[in-house]
């Protein structure tokens, strides 16, 4: 990178290791949102990075949330942002989120169809173009996930969050003793969080410094390749869990206000149809 920035990566200029499928940047990110949350990829675009060589596709079988954010972080870490290639590599790597029903597996050479061709017009023809995923463990799409994050200079708390979530999706997902061990860490988060703000409150130093150095022993509950994660992610819940309880307190009463108004319109205008309230995410 230069000192000047002029290499710095850049939307519609420097996006490298993101190019077009023929290698040429910058990349062209461009989407087409097809449902609430869904959206497809209407120019294909290749990732190439550290020996991973992924095109994401731009035919119907291919469909993403972006970044899959819950709730409780959607103050934070919005679903679309600087991260947003990194997400779309991330979700065909693991499976292509929200691929349509009965359609071919992401990667498939039997893709076909296309998500903007009924917008091509004389001068320009939208070409299908199948998605390459390589075989790799959820553990390396995560890596892959982190690394692009990393390409794109996603702000580095940030990226970090967000592998940590990742890292932790991945772990719930990894079988019985994944999701126990996700609940008990959990689990202790939040009782290592009652009591620092309980000694905090009391001034008591011994348990002020007994819930200062939970989340780092707490993080051995991660295993040796991500234990700096869960060290982040124990620090990080003491800023994340009092604003997040504020937005989902927000959000309930925002869903009992939109239900009772669906109620009365219903009972005026019986024939109107009115939409269910935005999940919370």
């Amino acid at each position: 990178m230069s000192i000047d920035g002029a290499d710095d990566w850049s939307w519609g200029v420097h996006t490298e290791p993101f190019t077009r499928t023929d290698g040429a940047e910058p990349a062209v990110f461009l989407l087409r949102q097809i449902g609430d949350s869904l959206f497809c990829v209407a120019e294909a675009l290749r990732y190439h990075h550290e020996g991973v060589d992924v095109i994401v596709g731009n035919s119907e079988s291919f469909k993403s949330d972006l970044a899959s954010i819950p709730g409780f972080m959607s103050w934070l870490v919005p679903i679309n942002g600087r991260h947003t290639p990194a997400a779309l590599v991330h979700d065909l790597l693991v499976g292509g989120s929200g691929a349509a029903p009965g359609s071919a597996p992401a990667g498939s050479r039997n893709e076909t169809g296309t998500c903007l061709g009924e917008i091509s017009d004389d001068r320009t023809e939208t070409v299908p173009v199948p998605s390459r995923c390589p075989e790799l463990a959820r553990e390396d799409a995560d890596d892959v996930f982190l690394a692009a994050m990393v390409a794109t200079e996603v702000p580095i708390l940030r990226r970090n969050l967000m592998f940590s979530a990742v890292v932790l999706a991945t772990w719930w997902k990894s079988g019985l003793w994944g999701k126990v061990g996700v609940l008990w860490w959990m689990v202790l988060a939040i009782i290592g969080t009652a009591v620092l703000f309980r000694a905090v409150a009391q001034t008591d130093p011994l348990w002020i410094l007994a819930a200062l150095v939970a989340p780092a022993v707490g993080a051995v509950l991660w295993g040796s390749r991500h234990y700096r994660q869960g060290v982040l992610a124990g620090y990080s819940a003491w800023f994340i869990v009092v604003p997040a309880l504020a937005t989902l307190i927000g959000y309930c009463i925002y869903r009992v206000a939109e239900q009772t108004v669906r109620f009365f319109v219903h009972r005026r205008h019986p024939d109107t149809t009115t939409p269910e309230p935005a999940s919370y995410r």
